[in-house]
Parts: C-alpha cells; sequence; structure tokens
C-alpha cells in the first residue's frame, strides 16, 4: 500500500473528509523530510533483527497513511561495538543518541537495544522518552513473548515483537509532540502496564493527530542553523532566537519533566538543604545577621543564591550537550535551554519550599520575646518582617549547602530525573 492509498483508506475508517492527496504530496515535496533515526545498540539476535526491520518499515507506513502531508525519512545506524550489559539504565544510551542525532541531523532519534531498561518510578521499563533530547530508548527484551515462557513459533515471534515496537515507537512519537494519556485502550497514548497491552493499541483520536501535526509543522520547518541568514550571528543572538521561535517546545518538555517534584525526587539535594535550615534555624548569630540587612542586600542574596546553585548544578552533572567539534545547532540549544530552565525551576521551588518552612517554624516556634533577646532589642521591634528577613537567609544558604548535596546524587540518576519524561 503506497501513500496516496493508506491516506484513502485512513479517511474513510475515522469517518473524515476524503484527502486531497495530490496537493498533499505536492505540499510534502515542497517541505524538508522529517527524518527519523534509529541505531541499533549493540548485537541483536536473529528474532529482535527481522523484528526491529519489521517495525520500521510498519512504522513508516503508518506515518505515511496518518500524516500524508509530510514526507518521512527513516534511517538506520547499526553500533554492534557499543557495549550492551542484561540490565542497563536508559541513560546509559543518551549520550550515542545525541551523537547520531547531531552528526546526521535527524529530527528524533530512537535506540533500539536487546537490554533490559531499569526503571526509576516503575520496577521496569520497555523504553525512555526524553522530550528535551527529542530521544526514545526503546528495549526489546520483554516484547518478545518467549519472555513470559510461550511457545511461538520464529515467525510468530518475529509478528508479534515487530509490532510491539512500531507501537512503542508511535506512543513515543505522541509523548515527544506532547500528548497527554488517553483512556482508550486502543489508543496510542493508552498507559499500557505489561508488553502484551501493546497489541491492543492501533490508532490515534482525531485530536491527537491534529496536535501532532502541528508539532511536525515546527518539526518540518528549517532549523534555524540552516538559514542563511544565522549562520554567521553571535551564539548569545542565536540562543536568543532558539528560545523565542522555540518556546512552545521549551515549555511543553519544562511541563513534561514536572521541576516542581525536584525535592521529592533528589533526596540527597532536600536532606542538605533542610538540614542546613534546621541549624542555621536554631542559631542566635544568623537571627542577628538576618535581622540587620536591606530589603535590596536580602533579594540579591535569594537571587545570586539561585542564579549560582542552578548553574553550579548543570556544571556539576554535565547537563549541557555540546559537540567537539563546538558546532551549536537548534537542537542542541533547545536542549540546553531545557536543561537550564528545569534546573532553574526545580531549585527555585525548592527555594521557595525553604522560604515557606523556615517562616512557618520561625513565626510558631520563635516567640518574639525570644528573638529579641538574641538580638538585644526590644519585643515590639519583633514584626513579621523579622521572620520574614530570616526566612530569605535560610533560603538561600540552604539552597547553596543543598547544591553541594546535589552534586553528589549519582549523575545517572540525576541525568535520568532532568531528561525522562515517561517510563513506558
Amino acid at each position: 500500500m503506497n501513500a496516496t492509498d493508506a491516506a484513502k483508506t485512513d479517511s474513510a475508517e475515522t469517518g473524515s473528509a476524503p484527502l486531497d492527496t495530490a496537493n498533499l504530496a505536492r505540499s510534502a515535496r515542497r517541505r524538508p523530510p522529517i527524518e527519523i533515526g534509529f541505531v541499533l545498540a549493540g548485537r541483536l539476535d536473529d528474532i529482535d533483527r527481522n523484528a526491529v526491520q519489521e517495525a520500521i518499515r510498519e512504522l513508516e507506513t503508518r506515518l505515511a497513511q496518518s500524516f500524508p502531508e509530510f514526507r518521512w525519512q527513516l534511517n538506520v545506524v547499526r553500533r554492534e561495538e557499543m557495549s550492551v550489559e542484561g540490565l542497563e539504565r536508559p541513560i546509559a544510551f543518551f549520550q550515542q543518541g545525541q551523537a547520531e542525532r547531531d552528526a546526521y541531523k535527524w529530527d528524533f532519534v530512537f535506540v533500539i537495544t536487546s537490554a533490559d531498561l531499569i526503571g526509576y518510578f516503575k520496577p521496569f521499563a520497555l523504553a525512555a522518552v526524553s522530550r528535551t533530547l527529542d530521544l526514545v530508548v526503546v528495549s526489546t527484551a520483554r516484547v518478545d513473548p518467549k519472555a513470559v515462557d510461550i511457545d511461538r513459533s520464529r515467525e510468530d515471534r518475529i509478528q508479534i515483537v515487530s509490532r510491539r515496537i512500531a507501537a512503542i515507537c508511535l506512543r513515543s512519537l505522541g509523548v515527544l509532540c506532547g500528548l497527554d494519556e488517553s483512556e482508550d485502550p486502543a489508543d496510542y497514548m493508552w498507559p499500557p502496564g505489561e508488553a502484551r497491552d501493546l497489541d491492543g493499541l492501533h490508532e490515534f483520536s482525531i485530536d491527537e493527530r491534529e496536535e501532532m501535526e502541528d508539532t511536525f509543522e515546527e518539526v518540518a520547518d528549517l532549523r534555524l542553523e540552516e538559514r542563511s541568514e544565522w549562520t554567521r550571528r553571535s551564539l548569545v543572538r542565536f540562543y536568543a532566537n532558539v528560545a523565542w521561535t522555540q518556546r512552545r517546545q521549551i515549555f511543553a518538555s519544562v511541563l513534561q519533566a514536572a521541576p516542581w517534584k525536584f525535592p521529592f525526587r533528589l533526596s540527597r539535594l532536600s536532606t542538605a538543604a533542610f538540614s542546613a535550615l534546621l541549624v542555621l534555624q536554631m542559631t542566635a548569630e544568623v537571627w542577628h545577621m538576618a535581622l540587620h540587612q536591606s530589603t535590596a542586600a536580602l533579594s540579591g542574596l535569594l537571587v545570586a543564591s539561585l542564579f549560582g546553585t542552578t548553574g553550579y548544578v548543570i556544571q556539576r552533572q554535565g547537563l549541557f550537550v555540546r559537540r567537539q567539534d563546538r558546532h551549536v545547532t537548534e537542537q542542541i540549544a533547545v536542549s540546553n535551554i531545557t536543561a537550564g530552565v528545569i534546573v532553574f525551576a526545580g531549585l527555585l521551588t525548592t527555594l521557595l519550599l525553604l522560604f515557606s518552612v523556615s517562616f512557618l517554624l520561625g513565626a510558631t516556634l520563635f516567640p518574639s520575646e525570644v528573638i529579641a533577646s538574641w538580638i538585644d532589642s526590644d519585643r515590639d521591634t519583633v514584626a513579621t518582617s523579622r521572620y520574614t528577613m530570616l526566612s530569605a537567609v535560610v533560603a538561600a544558604f540552604g539552597l547553596a549547602i543543598g547544591a553541594l548535596g546535589a552534586a553528589f546524587e549519582d549523575q545517572s540518576y540525576f541525568r535520568h530525573v532532568i531528561f525522562v519524561d515517561e517510563e513506558l
């Protein structure tokens, strides 16, 4: 079935108006292709190798059928030299995936591995999706019916594995496009509990397709570094323009990463920050110092603490993407901006939480008489604003100490929290 026939069939199934396939085809030829790369990491056995090839063909057919107004180009790169263990963290494949994506200028990249992926938020993961990097890691370990001791022929196994991998890829594309989960068990965005649940996924809703089309429109446009007027602009202006033109994608990726969960996901950061809060809150010298600061000084301290810790955590955890030739592409700029905003928002959440807890503790456990005796002042001078001043100092120093704790977070886990939007 070619793309035109598929488009006609799909239109009949959904009950939508017939597609003008001739105009769609002409439109698709005029715009750059959407390039999807597949990196086969490590050695795949005969079943997986054939199943992946079949899955890629099925994916290409489904994309041409569902989105005929776009040109699709699917590429495969084999990296058998990659060392793959039986159990691997998804983040272990991100660097190779990024390198291949940048080298070939792909829009999306799927890393396929036979390793069983370790899930941080689930017992296991069939795949890990990163909107920040436009990257997906897919494992074949649990999609083979042999994994649950079901006796199947070689041909059946290839067919089942290929169908499940294609379903994972289509669902992952939905996540990369910002789609929400669906309650329809036949919808690709329905969250499967186990591998066999993938067998029932076979469609996107009309609304989901429209949302994906909007995203693909942006992806299909020429990247900023490919436009001649931007080839010699300064790096700062390049980043600023990327931040503006890709603001929708950046905002969606930040929301997907849920940085407000930072204090609960990063235990070492939180432990260090709140331990510092308790010590500082109980120290008379801290109260004395805080209550003798100006509003401008306290504001500057908070801002310096927030931006300083953001830069430190990004550098310490190696969150920015860099190429060996130091050439910055739009994809790299989007990844770096998104990672920076996620860390900033996460630390801002921690700062606000520290401030709130400090203020609550001060107002409830430290009466004005006690504070007045500590700072050699009258009780009447200890107003609510004094507790606010102390909370600002405690929050600023607590965040700085928390950032030191974040430096000791396992880098794989920290990068997983920052970059992985969904464990499938």
